[in-house]
């Protein structure tokens, strides 16, 4: 993930491990990195009306992960009606 202190993990690149194994042994794991296009990742987000998408948009583009911002948490969660949503959500339930 891009918001790691260590070097070697700060870039936008998707990450995953192939582990193989043979008669429930392990025998090999393999870590890859992937580029992809973020910026559509982005775009697909907005269009599906991703919850905190301000935040993810700071994550995905500077690396600046805001997760402990209460102040901003609250103002987002108040600017997107987001408490009225989990209500909504509840009482279709």
């Amino acid at each position: 993930m891009p918001y790691f202190n260590w070097e070697a993990l700060k870039n936008h690149r998707a990450q995953y491990a192939v582990i193989e194994v043979e008669d429930g042994e392990l025998v090999n794991i393999l870590f890859r990195k992937v580029a992809y296009d973020y910026e559509a990742e982005l775009e697909f987000a907005k269009s599906k009306g991703f919850p905190f998408i301000e935040m993810y948009e700071e994550l995905r583009r500077e690396d600046n992960y805001q997760r402990h911002n209460l102040e901003l948490l609250a103002s987002l969660i108040e600017k997107h009606r987001y408490v009225e949503d989990v209500k909504n959500f509840f009482d279709f339930l």
